[in-house]
């Protein structure tokens, strides 16, 4: 089980312990590196006041972390992803929090799950993945513009980045409009065959990509 959370620079890490433990329950230990912002601060005083210990590896021995194993298999399929979708890569932390979704409902051979997947064996809850099971990694999608007026088409062309958490119902994924802007999006359907087939529909699609390129590079 493993859960990415992003943050705008290293000594937030205190906010990411902040939100494991509000959403699945203080642990009765926090292992973590020798770096300074994981054991001292904001960090310490928080463990202190809900009663998790904090204990530490030695300085020099980050592979004695078994975390480390789980992040570099989540790390590699994030670039795998990217690589084979061809998409920019200054989307990966979208890539990278649907990768560990993928993962965390995904059952494995372990004897301690018990037959469950990881995020049921966290939360004790069944686990739902029609978000993540509907649509592929930047897949083609058509989404619902309700401010659209005749005659205007009511769906416009996008990108699927994976499922938008805690925004709208628990369809909604993270769109890639035309415009390059990145909205949580609760109507969105996959493209039909006529429309991967129809000229104009592939013109739409290279214009898409050629804009998305030279806005956020590749």
């Amino acid at each position: 089980w493993t859960l990415p959370i992003l943050l705008n620079k290293e000594s937030d890490s205190h906010m990411a312990v902040k939100r494991v433990f509000k959403k699945y329950g203080v642990p009765p230990e926090l292992i973590c590196d020798a770096a300074r912002t994981q054991v001292w601060g904001e960090t310490k005083h928080f463990c202190a006041q809900t009663g998790c210990d904090l204990k530490m590896l030695e300085k020099g021995t980050p592979s004695a972390n078994r975390a480390e194993a789980a992040i570099k298999i989540l790390k590699h399929g994030t670039k795998k992803d990217l690589d084979e979708s061809n998409c920019p890569m200054i989307f990966w932390c979208y890539c990278i929090e649907r990768r560990a979704a993928v993962n965390n409902h995904t059952a494995k051979d372990i004897f301690s799950l018990q037959g469950e997947v990881p995020e049921t064996i966290m939360t004790g809850q069944p686990s739902d993945i029609s978000a993540l099971s509907e649509f592929k990694w930047y897949e083609w999608v058509k989404y619902k513009r309700e401010d659209q007026s005749f005659p205007i088409g009511t769906y416009r062309l996008g990108r699927c980045l994976g499922p938008a958490t805690n925004q709208g119902n628990k369809m909604s994924q993270f769109v890639l409009t035309e415009k390059g802007q990145v909205m949580p999006i609760q109507t969105i359907r996959k493209l039909t065959p006529s429309e991967m087939l129809n000229p104009s529909e592939v013109e739409k699609r290279k214009e898409f990509d050629a804009y998305i390129k030279q806005r956020y590079g590749d």
